[in-house]
């Protein structure tokens, strides 16, 4: 990321131009804008008029899953409760913490949770929302997926996201370990269409500009060649070092 880039540069004392960031891509073709697919929503028994919150990840620390759960509770509390439903994606050690925390706020009606999946962007066409209050991230590939299905993310300000997203424009932004905070931008783009819609189509232009799996196959293959033709020059002038040495 361009954050570690500059971690790298400002603290470790590398060269800039010995220091290069190829992004990562996604498939624009696979993850793309769609209508909600409708099986998916009779399978988790979700009804088609419920806005959906997303959570897709690991559960363990670094990804926060109990943290969503808070945030969830706290969306409850708005006008918009009736409307809004919770689906987590995803396993790990802190899975039936999760479980009891859900059942411990009354949420349990609120709550689906698939368990992993590989069907993610079935997943992303019925999100309204994806939340991800991770500690610490590089460049997300979630995120990705995410903004190419047009989905709105709300996200950690850490770096990582930060180099994807740009508040309020792409997406929204929260301070980490902030439930109130992340509860806020989630209802904002649940009461406000135009900002979901706005947020949406610019996050699928961010995707098209600069992060399809097309750009970066090309940056490394642009890589390659200008490493094997450093290589190449180095050792033509080495020959022409040793040639002068002789005469």
């Amino acid at each position: 990321t361009r954050g570690l880039r500059d971690v790298m540069i400002n603290k470790l004392g590398f060269r800039p131009e010995k220091v290069r960031v190829i992004d990562n891509g996604v498939d624009n073709v696979a993850f793309s804008p769609s209508e909600p697919i409708s099986s998916l929503q009779e399978e988790l028994d979700i009804d088609p008029n419920k806005k959906v919150v997303t959570f897709i990840g690991r559960m363990v620390e670094q990804k926060n899953p109990l943290l969503f759960v808070e945030i969830a509770r706290l969306m409850t509390e708005s006008d918009y409760y009736d409307e809004i439903c919770f689906v987590m994606v995803g396993d790990g050690h802190l899975y039936d913490q999760v479980k009891i925390a859900i059942d411990r706020n009354g949420l349990k009606s609120r709550f689906r949770l698939t368990g992993p999946r590989d069907d993610v962007s079935r997943v992303l066409s019925i999100t309204n929302v994806l939340v991800c209050p991770s500690s610490y991230e590089g460049l997300p590939i979630l995120g990705l997926e995410a903004m190419a299905c047009g989905v709105p993310v709300v996200a950690s300000h850490v770096v990582g996201w930060k180099d994807l997203i740009d508040h309020g424009k792409n997406g929204l932004l929260a301070e980490i370990f902030d439930p109130v905070g992340f509860a806020k931008q989630a209802c904002s783009i649940i009461r406000d269409r135009q900002l979901a819609e706005n947020i949406s189509t610019a996050g699928i232009l961010t995707i098209e500009q600069g992060f399809t799996i097309d750009r970066f196959t090309q940056k490394y293959a642009n890589l390659w060649t200008d490493m094997i033709t450093g290589c190449v020059n180095m050792s033509a002038g080495n020959q022409d070092r040793q040639h002068e040495l002789k005469m």
